[in-house]
């Protein structure tokens, strides 16, 4: 799912505006360890910084800004605007050293702490943003947009219960801003709260009639709670708008097959393996569509398929099991429920397939096995099988010849020499 995130560009700019311009009216904040004619010429050269950087002479700029700070170290604002240079350069690392700095001489500069959070998350430096967001809040608790900043962090760290408060008082300090609710959204629906996810996305729609992001969300909600009548509208409209999104293919398939409407699903998993062939999700769906049309064959080649792309698939492995069977191919059977019993060993029913296939296969001891397996995981097996199958392992008892007496012959040689390579 893709967020709505503040645009970092518009944001550093306007902080720069904020805090720069007003620098540049009042200069730097006098220093008591300086005297009145250094503090006079750095904030000289802090000046011609901002105009050489309205010219678009960056390079420059920062040149300024540096003379300004090594004539007056504690020259707050040059550090500020020296930072947002570093960072329009792509010197982040240095952009992050200056809003320190800033930090370090007054440790309520919320901007400083804004633009350094938003350097951290581009960096991938998720708990320092978190970090800095949260001190943002102490000292500007009614800053919506760092809320809902520090809300998608948690959301892309899978922190739901985190998030959703953070987008909450979004919505609280800003009641129109249909992003906030979207978002929530998407939390609600990643908790399986989907009617309340249902709600936002309403609301977001409420306030924004074009805010067409919605529908896809909208969309997996309704599906979620297996309304699929409602879901393929909204995954359609999303389709619509997007014709390349292989996840609404993917998912109104989903909602297709749950109408029970085969060839329309199948349709749509076809279109997703256009889109992405390595999609082993549609291969699996589209194999499921077919297995309902009773197409075994075709069923069978999707499912390798799925299985081949992602060798640790369960479901397509028990499919496999079961059409095998279908066709009485019991050795491929036995070896396609067997990986899923590998891949998902506390499935119980993965069991009762296999002892029906060794059953038929007359392993009866094999069988019995597995239904203890099966039991001793909760399933309940029933009785007319066990039966069945109790009677056919004793009858192979009663038929079965007597062990043949072993005859001990002469002890072979041993051989000597080296023991031969082992086999690759």
């Amino acid at each position: 799912m893709k967020l709505v995130s503040i645009n970092k560009l518009c944001l550093l700019f306007f902080l720069l505006i904020i805090f720069g311009c007003t620098a540049i009216a009042s200069a730097a904040n006098p220093s008591t360890k300086i005297s009145k004619s250094k503090q006079k010429k750095a904030d000289t050269y802090f000046i011609q910084g901002n105009n050489l950087l309205q010219q678009g002479l960056k390079d420059d700029a920062i040149l300024n800004y540096t003379k300004a700070i090594e004539t007056n170290p504690a020259h707050q604002d040059a550090y500020f605007n020296r930072a947002v240079v570093y960072d329009s350069l792509g010197r982040n690392d240095e952009a992050i050293a200056d809003f320190s700095k800033v930090i370090e001489l007054n440790p309520e500069a919320s901007d400083a702490y804004i633009n350094r959070a938003i350097i951290y998350e581009q960096k991938g430096m998720i708990d320092e943003a978190v970090l800095d967001f949260g001190r943002i809040i102490e000292l500007r608790p009614d800053f919506a947009e760092i809320y809902y900043k520090r809300g998608i962090i948690y959301y892309s760290k899978n922190k739901y219960d985190l998030a959703i408060p953070d987008f909450s008082k979004t919505i609280e300090l800003q009641p129109g801003l249909a992003d906030a609710y979207n978002s929530r959204g998407y939390a609600y629906f990643a908790t399986s709260q989907f009617d309340l996810s249902i709600a936002d996305f309403n609301k977001a729609l409420e306030i924004d009639p074009t805010y067409d992001k919605v529908y896809y969300g909208r969309g997996i909600a309704y599906f979620g709670m297996q309304n699929y009548e409602s879901a393929i509208p909204d995954l359609t409209k999303t389709i619509e708008k997007d014709p390349r999104s292989a996840n609404a293919y993917l998912i109104r398939g989903q909602a297709y097959m749950g109408k029970s409407d085969y060839d329309s699903a199948i349709s749509d998993f076809t279109k997703v393996l256009e889109i992405n062939p390595k999609s082993c999700e549609a291969y699996y769906g589209r194999g499921t569509a077919y297995s309902n049309k009773q197409d075994v064959e075709s069923a069978i080649s999707d499912f390798t398929k799925a299985l081949a792309i992602n060798p640790i698939y369960p479901k397509a492995c028990v499919y496999l099991g079961d059409y095998y069977n279908q066709l009485n191919q019991l050795e491929s059977a036995i070896a396609a429920y067997t990986k899923a019993i590998e891949l998902d060993p506390k499935n119980c029913k993965t069991y009762v397939f296999r002892s029906v296939v060794y059953w038929k296969s007359k392993e009866y001891q094999k069988a019995l096995d597995d239904v203890e397996k099966a039991k001793g995981l909760g399933e309940t097996i029933d009785s007319s099988f066990l039966d069945i199958l109790v009677r056919d392992s004793q009858k192979k008892e009663e038929v079965s010849p007597p062990p043949k007496k072993e005859e001990k012959g002469p002890p072979s040689p041993k051989k000597e020499g080296k023991s031969p390579p082992p086999k690759n």
